[in-house]
């Protein structure tokens, strides 16, 4: 695996917040109002029946954001930026003034119950399919060892899951697999998800939690998979 070969496709900031906040199309231009004078342009809105708002911005980086409800009396806010061109400095910077703009228009929330970030990279590989560096690199296995099988094997991977555990109240989910589209990419999936209950005020920090999950990617994560660790 080309560790430098790195393309992030996809970042996902999400927060789960009581009590519920109010929703109406007067929220809802403020909202787009306060983006706008934070230099966030969103061309496309959208009304999800009655419980989201979701903002969309086309002109250049796919941007997207839904305000809404995530169950009784839990409110939601969430970014999606997919295919990034630019990079998670500027992703970060523009979750931060979301959040920001969040909290000058909608003020009932309280208490942040949960967040979580998921982030998808594709990774280059020396190998003409990227399952056969994991099933042969990674996993030291060979290629008869697939055999029972009895079928080619279009695809495969590797998906951990580790709980939350006394050093640390975050649970991490991975998956590594081959690229279906591209098969001689490896796909890359990080999930993080703090249940720990904090402020509002301290709570809505996208920076900080796609910096932990970055850290986490760079000094555990890729040694792992080029069995380096």
């Amino acid at each position: 695996m080309l560790e430098g070969s790195r393309q992030i496709i996809h970042y996902g900031v999400n927060f789960l917040m009581a009590p519920a906040i109010h929703l109406n199309t007067e929220r809802q231009l403020k909202f787009q109002e306060v983006l706008s004078k934070n230099k966030l342009e969103f061309d496309q809105t959208n009304k999800v029946d009655e419980k989201s708002y979701v903002f969309a911005s086309t002109k250049t980086d796919p941007l997207e954001v839904r305000v809404g409800f995530a169950g009784p009396e839990v409110s939601q806010l969430l970014i999606l930026s997919s295919a990034p061109s630019r990079s998670k400095d500027i992703f970060e910077e523009q979750a931060e003034l979301i959040c920001k703009s969040f909290c000058e228009i909608w003020k009932e929330p309280q208490q942040v119950l949960q967040r979580d970030i998921c982030i998808r990279s594709l990774y280059q590989t020396k190998n003409a399919h990227a399952f056969q560096f994991l099933w042969e690199e990674r996993l030291k296995q060979n290629q008869t060892s697939i055999s029972p099988l009895g079928r080619p094997v279009l695809g495969g991977g590797l998906r951990i899951v580790m709980p939350p555990h006394e050093h640390s109240a975050t649970q991490i989910e991975l998956k590594i697999e081959s690229f279906l589209r591209d098969s001689r990419m490896l796909f890359v999936e990080i999930q993080y998800v703090w249940k720990n209950l904090l402020p509002l005020a301290d709570g809505l920090a996208p920076r900080q939690l796609i910096e932990e999950a970055e850290i986490f990617n760079k000094e555990k994560l890729m040694p792992f998979i080029q069995g380096k660790a």
